[in-house]
């Protein structure tokens, strides 16, 4: 099974030129020229999951909260602004307290 060097960069979330500089610099793992449309064989795709694999690690969990959000985001409208009403209610209300005058008319007059 060969995969395309696009499809790899995609899967496992790093860019071209790290995947060309890691590749560049294993030569046992065959022949390699650096083009998107590039077949990897099975060696060179599986040297590159083990080595970034924390990286794919990172796309799927900010896939699953970009996943969460949206879910959150499609709740009906009854419910967001119930929930809304409760937040409200639950803080307490701001109290108006006068610091201060300022009197308006004697701006730009001498005392």
């Amino acid at each position: 099974m060969s995969i395309r060097l696009n499809k790899a960069l995609r899967e496992l979330n790093i860019g071209f030129q790290t995947a060309v500089e890691f590749l560049e610099k294993r030569p046992e793992l065959g022949e390699f020229r650096p083009e998107l449309s590039f077949k990897l064989s099975d060696d060179q795709y599986a040297a590159l999951q083990k080595q970034f694999k924390q990286d794919k690690d990172v796309r799927s969990q900010a896939e699953k909260l970009q996943e969460g959000k949206q879910r959150a985001n499609k709740q009906p409208k009854g419910q967001k602004a119930a929930s809304a009403d409760n937040e409200q209610n639950a803080k307490t209300r701001q109290v108006y307290k006068p610091i201060g005058k300022i009197d308006l008319n004697s701006i730009g007059k001498r005392p």
